[in-house]
């Protein structure tokens, strides 16, 4: 399973399992509001908050019921740029998701080809 373990992410925060059903909620209903793609070089200008909550998307399909077994941290805006611009250039993308941790009306999805698409809630 994908780590996380090249980002940056602040070490002290601890994220419950009510908050981790909480995120995985609001990104289940950004998901479902459209889309566009964006490009690496627009992140500064859409990730506006100072941390987010980056999650995997790893989930286990047993029969009818789907359970997520990811891991979501926090991390620091300037990392996190960082971080999405070494992996898509390395072409080392792997799918997660990404939304603010105070403004939640945008998710921000990576996938394992390296295309960005942002979901927003106006």
């Amino acid at each position: 399973m994908y780590n996380l373990a090249d980002l940056d992410f602040e070490p002290t925060e601890n994220i419950s399992e009510i908050q981790t059903e909480e995120i995985l909620v609001l990104r289940d209903q950004l998901w479902m509001n459209g889309s566009h793609s964006i490009q690496a070089a627009d992140l500064d200008e859409i990730l506006t908050d100072e941390f987010y909550y980056v999650g995997t998307e790893h989930f286990v399909v047993k029969g009818k019921s789907s359970f997520y077994k990811g891991l979501i941290v926090v991390a620091a805006k300037d990392k996190l740029i960082e971080y999405l611009i070494r992996i898509i250039r390395l072409d080392d993308a792997r799918s997660v998701f990404i939304l603010p941790k105070n403004q939640q009306n945008m998710l921000l999805r990576l996938d394992d080809e390296g295309s960005l698409m942002l979901y927003k809630h106006e």
